[in-house]
């Protein structure tokens, strides 16, 4: 479980919200839900992945930027996968089925959460919160 509560506040990880929620439960009691409701730092619930040359990200046909931010969604979202070009290859992208994509770096603000399905992040922590103690 190394690594398991760290986060990078320059934005090349994504999801810091989910350590972030595991470690204020686990240190100071606070809920996961309750956490995660509350958090209202946009760039926290951001997914960050970059591809290089073949491979290539997809939403369905329609070819996407290299480099990618987007928030984990609920049903109806966008399905991100990566393409290599010139071979029959394609992969899921970690965190990549229902998506929102971020396609400019937010505001930090409240605003730029609104709508935002969060239970895709209360789900992750709940369960990197039972692995850690052997559940």
């Amino acid at each position: 479980m190394r690594g398991a509560f760290s986060y990078d506040r320059n934005g090349k990880t994504g999801g810091e919200v989910i350590p972030m929620a595991v470690e204020a439960c686990l240190t100071q009691n606070v809920q996961v839900d309750e956490f995660i409701a509350n958090h209202t730092v946009a760039t926290d619930f951001l997914y960050y992945r970059r591809v290089k040359p073949p491979w290539s990200f997809y939403a369905g046909s329609t070819l996407l930027p290299s480099t990618l931010r987007w928030y984990a969604s609920g049903p109806g979202g966008l399905h991100l996968t990566e393409r290599h070009a010139g071979k029959p290859l394609t992969q899921a992208v970690p965190h990549g089925l229902n998506v929102r994509l971020a396609l400019t770096l937010p505001s930090n603000n409240a605003v730029d959460l609104v709508g935002l399905d969060r239970t895709p992040y209360i789900d992750a922590a709940n369960a990197l919160i039972a692995k850690v103690m052997g559940q």
